[in-house]
């Protein structure tokens, strides 16, 4: 071979790699191998024996005596949310009366042939709601009609006879890979900006706890963002412990901030002038100190005297007979301490 001929490179292979992206590269392809068909089986297990997974990623605010009785009571301090969230319960429930189970729930296996659910928790509720209170109509034309109608004395013996497929981990999935895969299963439904925020957070500080620290790449496959996103989420997660992105973390949290401007205060080096300027300064506390102002401006003296001797006890005017009524500074001054003593009397 000549000096000068150059030996082909093979398809896509490039030179220079370095061993880092090797090992993440080597780890990824081994994680792939371990979620395989071989780590769970698919199996049917009785109602009863499914427990729920409190920290779930979703916000499910519905237990499972609502779904059970069919309806919400009235006196709910969650009545709204519940019933919100039993709306797309009963949605869900016909759909699985209808065509059956089609995507299973997935567990892992505890002692007394039990299982705890990672995802799947709504179809889970779905099925039990679909037992009670799913009734069918065959229709003069042909084929069947589905429709809700509450059951007031549900059978409770069809949770223990009544088998649904479930996945189920041969061996429990260890803490971070339970929360990967819940977030996962529940990213098709829909989840909240608010879920999601709430579970990257749980996230980071699991993982910081270990002494490490979240990655772009776990985020990509799990709250359904692409690689540009995600940086944005990291750094939001990164300086969440800054007294103002705290503040805007909970103003997203209550939908009065969108997450855009979440991560912008987050990545300013002013988070403070950044945060003021979208949201607006907040008035002090009330049991904190308190400033009062009759303006930058003050050029009718006279009526702020008026109203100082109008609205005062008489036996505190000699507090104010040394005031210079013509000087704007002195006469503010005057009507702070006048405030002040007013508040006393007045609350």
């Amino acid at each position: 071979m000549s000096a000068e001929t150059k030996k082909p490179r093979r398809p896509g292979i490039r030179r220079g790699v370095s061993k880092k992206t090797i090992e993440n590269v080597a780890a990824k392809m081994e994680a792939a191998d371990k979620a395989n068909t071989k780590d769970y089986h698919v199996t049917r297990i009785p109602v009863a024996s499914i427990q729920l997974w409190d920290e779930q990623p979703r916000d499910i605010y519905l237990t499972i005596d609502d779904v059970i009785r069919g309806w919400i009571e009235k006196d709910d301090p969650l009545h709204t949310e519940k019933e919100h969230d039993l709306i797309g319960i009963v949605t869900l429930a016909i759909s699985i009366k209808d065509t059956g189970m089609n995507n299973p729930p997935i567990a892992y296996s505890l002692p007394g042939q039990r299982v705890r659910l990672i995802g799947g928790q709504r179809r889970t509720m779905a099925m039990i709601y679909s037992l009670f209170h799913i009734a069918s109509e065959q229709l003069e034309k042909g084929g069947v009609s589905f429709d809700s109608v509450i059951n007031e004395t549900p059978d409770l013996s069809l949770l223990e006879s009544t088998l649904i497929p479930v996945k189920v981990f041969v061996r429990k999935p260890d803490p971070m890979m339970i929360e990967k895969i819940g977030m996962a299963d529940n990213l098709h439904e829909g989840l909240t900006l608010k879920s999601k925020l709430n579970w990257a957070l749980r996230i980071t500080e699991r993982k910081e706890a270990d002494d490490q620290s979240i990655h772009w790449s776990e985020l990509t496959g799990t709250i359904g963002v692409n690689r540009s996103q995600a940086f944005k989420w990291v750094k939001v997660l990164t300086e969440r412990s800054n007294t103002w992105v705290g503040k805007a973390i909970d103003l997203v949290k209550e939908d009065k901030l969108s997450f855009s401007l979440l991560a912008e205060i987050a990545h300013a080096e002013d988070k403070q002038e950044v945060f003021e300027r979208n949201v607006g300064k907040k008035r002090p506390p009330v049991d904190g100190p308190r400033k009062h102002s009759i303006g930058v401006k003050t050029t009718n003296l006279g009526s702020v005297k008026k109203l100082i001797f109008t609205n005062l006890d008489k036996k505190l005017h000699v507090e104010f007979d040394s005031v210079d009524w013509s000087n704007p500074t002195k006469v503010k001054k005057a009507f702070i301490h006048f405030f002040d003593l007013w508040e006393q009397d007045n609350g």
